[in-house]
């Protein structure tokens, strides 16, 4: 959370609630905060991955960097907190060694649920869902919500669901408050975090 709180306050800091901002201009903001964050090619992604699988007890400070494993599963040493936090153990107290606190099956799984995460394919297909999920936001959501602009349709009639569309012309003059899109924006934060239904949003 820190490296998105960091990323977004460097890219979006300067601008002031009051200014004009265009929905070109926005998607170009929310590509850098991204850019940050996920990295801006596909070699960044994976340039601290190592050259190896790792599985989560492997590894160190130095091979997480950029990598989802930390903010998708906990560390080894959390585990049985966070399955006694989500109601998943009975057990009121940590268990004392590691062979008492995980099932031999559960560890496989985490283990390979780990190495999973960490490969080339995972990295490709969260950056296919985030893009996806961002169009959304920006193309549909802000576009209508903060820019008042109607939805583009798709001149193939395919349904382009997920895929970033080009800003026209009318589009890219289009302005917003900035304190617009923060407004629209959180309330899609809310939205998500409460897990309300597509249509709701």
């Amino acid at each position: 959370m820190t490296k998105v709180e960091a990323a977004v306050k460097e890219v979006f800091g300067p601008l002031s609630p009051r200014e004009d901002i265009t929905l070109e201009r926005l998607s170009e903001l929310v590509l850098q905060v991204r850019k940050k964050i996920e990295g801006a090619t596909e070699t960044e992604r994976r340039s601290s991955a190592p050259r190896y699988p790792l599985s989560w007890h492997q590894l160190t400070p130095t091979n997480r960097n950029n990598k989802w494993l930390p903010y998708l599963l906990p560390p080894q040493e959390q585990e049985d907190y966070v399955l006694r936090e989500s109601g998943m153990s009975e057990s009121a107290t940590p268990p004392t060694t590691a062979t008492d606190s995980s099932h031999v099956s559960l560890r496989r799984l985490l283990d390979e649920t780990s190495d999973l995460i960490d490969s080339p394919p995972f990295t490709h297909v969260l950056t296919k869902i985030l893009d996806a999920g961002f169009s959304v936001l920006v193309d549909e959501k802000l576009r209508v919500q903060a820019f008042k602009l109607p939805l583009e349709t798709d001149p193939e009639g395919g349904g382009g669901g997920g895929r970033v569309q080009e800003i026209t012309s009318d589009a890219g003059e289009a302005k917003a408050k900035v304190a617009n899109v923060l407004a629209v924006l959180t309330r899609q934060a809310h939205s998500i975090g409460l897990g309300a239904n597509a249509e709701e949003k």
